[in-house]
């Protein structure tokens, strides 16, 4: 599958949804991300029929297993039209959703490089964040358009990267993931990596906010807290200002402690902290959580009732990779939120401008 193909694709199904005119069960869906267990797309299209979903999320699990597709075609060792299945997948998911939905949807994967990578080989592999800082400028801009075009080609319009955490600690969580030590590194990097993805037609998101340099523990597993006083966290705050000022068009948000900005709530929960994003540093861009299947949510609090607190304190998209039971508790809790009038009208339309804005650019794009 071509460019030409998704192009065409896109051409021919513009988007004409109304986000302002949604139904309560529609608006609560849009505000989630959502992700499967497994290879079948008869989920995803079971995940659009119930949630009506903003997003999707694709994880190394549901790569199409080639063997299979074509064990009655192609010898065993061969690794051809994998990405091309993978892309036919997707765009049918794309179709399948405008039909029923009304509307698109944003197609994302973590291919960070190093360690975090969604999609195998025969896909190009980046190095880690660590080892493109070791590269010329030019090159991580380069290395980035190659997998942009790849992700292109499969129908992605969103990559949550680049990580924009400083590496501050010699033993810390963030480790090859972050450009470097430097923030003008880490800036100047980002900024080229941002800029090759976008050259071919991908989005990106900067992660994670408001910086993850200081943890130890991985907030897969546990709570982080982040003891740094104000300066030394407006290190990493600058770097997130420099990038929205360069035009990053979405952050994701990280399951940590920062005292110093909230003694009650993770930076997840927090309004000072995501009000500190919007007013202080500038973003109007779509802000995501991190998963909240996560070990920093669940051995915090209850799914559903995290996917509220996240949304009113000002997410526009909140994330669930995998469970389906934690997706519908979630579903079901924001949707009860909606009705109530906890989640508050103005803080839909606030949200669904900010989505509605973002899928013009995947639109806009090569």
């Amino acid at each position: 599958m071509t460019n030409d193909i998704i192009n065409r694709f896109s051409e021919k199904l513009p988007d004409s949804y109304d986000y302002l005119a949604e139904t309560p069960e529609e608006a609560a869906g849009r505000l989630m991300m959502v992700g499967w267990a497994g290879q079948d797309s008869g989920e995803i299209r079971d995940l659009i029929d119930e949630f009506r979903p903003g997003g999707l999320i694709f994880f190394r699990r549901n790569y199409p297993n080639r063997l299979k597709y074509y064990q009655d075609k192609y010898p065993l060792s061969q690794d051809l039209f994998a990405p091309e299945l993978f892309g036919e997948v997707i765009v049918k998911v794309k179709k399948y959703c405008l039909r029923m939905v009304g509307r698109s949807l944003i197609v994302a994967v973590d291919q960070e490089g190093g360690k975090v990578f969604r999609l195998p080989t025969p896909f190009f592999q980046l190095p880690s964040a660590r080892e493109m800082g070791m590269l010329e400028i030019e090159e991580t801009r380069r290395l980035a358009e190659r997998v942009g075009q790849e992700l292109k080609e499969s129908g992605f319009n969103l990559n949550l990267a680049p990580v924009l955490d400083l590496d501050s600690l010699k033993d810390g969580y963030i480790g090859s993931r972050s450009f470097g030590v430097e923030p003008e590194k880490v800036i100047k990097y980002a900024s080229a990596f941002m800029t090759g993805l976008l050259n071919a037609g991908i989005l990106s998101c900067g992660k994670h906010f408001p910086g993850l340099g200081g943890a130890v523990v991985d907030p897969h597993v546990g709570v982080p807290e982040i003891e740094w006083d104000i300066d030394q966290l407006s290190v990493g705050l600058n770097i997130f200002r420099r990038m929205i000022e360069l035009g990053l068009p979405a952050i994701m948000t990280t399951h940590a402690f920062y005292p110093v900005l909230d003694q009650d709530q993770l930076a997840t929960f927090s309004k000072p902290i995501v009000g500190l994003l919007r007013k202080e540093l500038g973003f109007e861009g779509l802000l995501l959580t991190d998963d909240l299947e996560m070990g920093a949510i669940v051995s915090y609090q209850d799914p559903g009732l995290a996917a509220v607190q996240a949304i009113m304190a000002g997410h526009d998209l909140i994330l669930v990779c995998r469970d389906i039971e934690v997706i519908r508790s979630a579903y079901k809790a924001i949707l009860a939120a909606i009705n109530n009038n906890q989640i508050t009208r103005e803080r839909l339309v606030e949200s669904a401008l900010r989505y509605k804005r973002f899928m013009e650019l995947t639109r806009n794009q090569p």
